[in-house]
């Protein structure tokens, strides 16, 4: 899409399911870390959304997620699954309702900001809230 600007300097890395660790660090207190888990790289891209009858453009941030250089814990593979199972992996991600977005999903602001056109084109499916799965039995093939 030409109006999307790739932020790759603001890319992170997100840790889904593994198991939190406690570990005792250089200075002397204890932190937190997490071991066993599918890492993502989060990447934003900016798109444009112009304002009607303000004179005023604004951003939307929407994040696409890339394998890292260490995505998989030791001895599982991404070789199992195809572009379609991870696509309903991320749908699943996106339909969870947060705080930070006055208790949407990402999927409902993307109908709002985006046309179905655009939604059409990368297969981005809302899953109801009762059949949402952030388990690793989703991961499970």
């Amino acid at each position: 899409n030409a109006w999307e600007v790739r932020r790759a300097k603001y890319a992170v890395e997100v840790k889904l399911y593994g198991n939190p660790e406690t570990y005792l660090k250089a200075d002397g207190t204890y932190g937190i870390r997490t071991v066993n888990s599918l890492n993502v790289r989060a990447v934003p891209y900016d798109v444009p959304v112009v304002g009607y009858r303000n004179h005023v453009t604004n951003t939307l941030r929407l994040w696409n997620a890339e394998p890292t250089s260490d995505p998989l814990p030791k001895g599982v593979s991404f070789n199992d699954y195809n572009q379609g199972d991870i696509d309903l992996m991320m749908n699943h991600i996106n339909s969870v309702k947060r705080d930070s977005l006055n208790e949407c999903n990402q999927y409902e602001l993307m109908k709002i900001f985006l046309p179905d056109e655009i939604i059409d084109i990368f297969d981005i499916e809302e899953i109801k809230q009762e059949e949402i799965i952030l388990k690793k039995k989703l991961f499970k093939k």
